[in-house]
């Protein structure tokens, strides 16, 4: 479906634009992509949750106060198997444990029972351990981002969003990361 012929027909196939048909042809690439680096069936990839510590709001600060007692916004990102990004909220207050739901596959407690669960759990680590690393490349790229934030929430948001793209474009590029900081 790569050629632009093929994408106009799915296109005006099932009345969508041709930019969702290209859309929905990357995403079927990374679940394929993701799947045979972690074996992790109809998985796009991973979402983990980082706070970034900001100086305390005139307004509200307390909303602002994590579990470390530390005014920090949640950055929740899902992450592909390119090191790189696919998706990025940044809201307040957050919960770092998410719920097993029918879209949302979690690891089981201490490991599961069952052979077959015990392998499943290893996987699903091995594919979640991979947006911790990407969490850190991202604060080892952009050191700023280890120190406590001062500026107006409003700019923090858009400096945090242009950290991800920089360092999606800097991944994409194969840009290396000083291992000092890492």
């Amino acid at each position: 479906m790569s050629d632009e012929g093929r994408l106009s027909k799915s296109a005006n196939a099932f009345n969508i634009g041709l930019c969702t048909v290209s859309t929905i042809v990357r995403l079927m690439e990374e679940v394929e992509n993701f799947y045979s680096r972690y074996e992790a069936p109809q998985c796009i990839g991973a979402i983990d949750g980082n706070l970034i510590d900001i100086r305390a709001p005139t307004i509200n600060s307390t909303d602002y106060i994590n579990r470390k007692s530390q005014c920090s916004l949640n950055v929740q990102a899902c992450f592909g198997f390119k090191y790189c990004f696919l998706n990025v909220v940044i809201k307040w207050p957050g919960n770092p444990a998410y719920p097993l739901l029918p879209h949302l596959m979690k690891e089981y407690v201490n490991g599961g029972s069952l052979p077959q669960a015990q392998y499943f759990w290893y996987q699903i680590c091995s594919a979640r351990n991979v947006i911790e690393c990407s969490f850190g490349r991202l604060k080892a790229r952009f050191g700023v981002l280890k120190c406590t934030m001062d500026m107006h929430i409003q700019q923090f948001l858009y400096v945090i969003y242009a950290y991800f793209a920089l360092h999606n474009y800097c991944e994409q590029n194969h840009e290396s990361i000083c291992e000092d900081n890492v």
